[in-house]
């Protein structure tokens, strides 16, 4: 069999010769067209003043004592996980048990976890949410391993 040689489409390679100032400006420029263009989507799809928006999003996140605490801890818990990640992702171990290229792959993840959520959602008991998590998670973990 010949051997297909595939090409990179995006080559990214680090410049030495830079200087922090310009650096600097290059991000700070790269965050205020970020925000431009998504003013624009947010425009086209919803009508809304975009600044407006930008307000509601930092209110939600840190408006209150409250929201702060849980934007802070949902962050932790990203970063946790993306340190976690990272070792594999330096052993080049991409697979996360996510993959369909393969046909006999029929997304065990996403019946274990469609199973789970109905099982939870539909389970009627007056009991506390730990009899809907018990439910759900066996119900998940039965389904996945089928």
């Amino acid at each position: 069999m010949a051997e297909v040689k595939t090409r990179k489409v995006i080559h990214m390679v680090r410049r030495g010769g830079i200087s922090k100032t310009k650096a600097w400006a290059i991000r700070l420029l790269a965050a205020a067209l970020s925000l431009l263009v998504c003013a624009f989507v947010i425009v086209g799809i919803t009508g809304q003043n975009p600044v407006a928006v930008y307000a509601g999003i930092i209110s939600g996140a840190v408006g209150s004592g409250r929201r702060a605490w849980v934007t802070i801890r949902e962050m932790v818990t990203l970063l946790v996980i993306a340190v976690g990640l990272t070792p594999a992702f330096k052993m080049k171990f991409w697979n996360l048990g996510g993959e369909r290229r393969r046909r006999d792959s029929c997304g065990h993840d996403l019946s274990g976890a469609c199973s789970a959520g109905l099982a939870a959602l539909y389970h009627h008991s007056d009991r506390v949410g730990a009899v809907r998590y018990a439910l759900g998670s066996a119900s998940g973990v039965f389904q996945g391993a089928l």
